[in-house]
């Protein structure tokens, strides 16, 4: 339609007033009728054009990337779980794979099942059932593996997801040595897990849980080792564990 009018892309609203009046294509009167509603606007040379944004509420405000992104910012409620996947001494790869597990969207069997409907599914970690409720940490593989992590923790928490994500939140109120770790460990868990499963999967590769808890405490100790922290017994204490 721009380059039937004989118009560009970059073309100028002065390009289409002459001697005062809109000089609209024929054909685009007709489609766009609501053509004929708009004021012909006084042209000034001195004047330039500036991008404008109409808010929520109706106003003309000055374009900018921040008012946009208030605009458009669903207003959904705080999770409780926030400061247990994004913290300062996160580990990037570990929250995103948390996270994901949260928000419940995972490819776990029972989304699998919906495009394979007669394929037998069955955990690869201990091939008792399908793995979509199962694998934190019902599943025998992980519990073993979560027991064990469970040692460096300051407290023990029941085997059950919604248990443990809201009681390692609790402990983001105060930014402890036990409190960073924890959500760490977790974290970490989580992830070692979700990898086993789709190296399992995927590859044929199989490490048992020693080999498996061996893996996360070594990338905790290298976490770890770039922690700036105060003299105190409970950081001595994790430092021994």
């Amino acid at each position: 339609m721009i380059y039937g009018a004989r118009l560009q892309n970059d073309s100028k609203v002065t390009s289409l007033v002459q001697r005062g009046n809109w000089c609209w294509p024929d054909d685009w009167m007709i489609r766009f009728p609501s053509l004929r509603q708009i004021q012909i606007p006084q042209l000034d040379e001195e004047i330039s054009d500036k991008a404008l944004w109409v808010t929520r509420t109706r106003q003309m405000t000055e374009y900018s990337t921040k008012t946009v992104w208030i605009d458009m910012e669903c207003d959904n409620p705080k999770v409780i779980w926030r400061h247990l996947i994004w913290f300062a001494q996160c580990i990037p790869r570990h929250s995103f794979v948390l996270w994901m597990e949260n928000q419940n969207r995972p490819m776990t069997h029972d989304r699998v099942a919906v495009w394979k409907p007669n394929e037998p599914m069955k955990c690869v970690l201990c091939a008792l059932c399908p793995d979509s409720d199962h694998l934190f940490f019902a599943c025998s593989y992980s519990s073993l593996v979560w027991n064990e992590m469970l040692k460096t923790l300051s407290k023990r928490i029941i085997f059950d997801w919604n248990n443990t994500v809201e009681e390692i939140s609790k402990m983001k109120a105060n930014n402890s040595i036990d409190s960073i770790v924890s959500r760490l460990v977790f974290g970490a868990v989580v992830y070692f897990i979700w990898q086993e499963r789709n190296t399992r999967m995927f590859k044929q590769i199989k490490r048992n849980k020693e080999s498996l808890v061996q893996t996360i405490k070594e990338t905790l100790r290298l976490r770890m080792m770039i922690f700036s922290v105060k003299e105190s017994k409970a950081v001595r204490r994790m430092e021994e564990i």
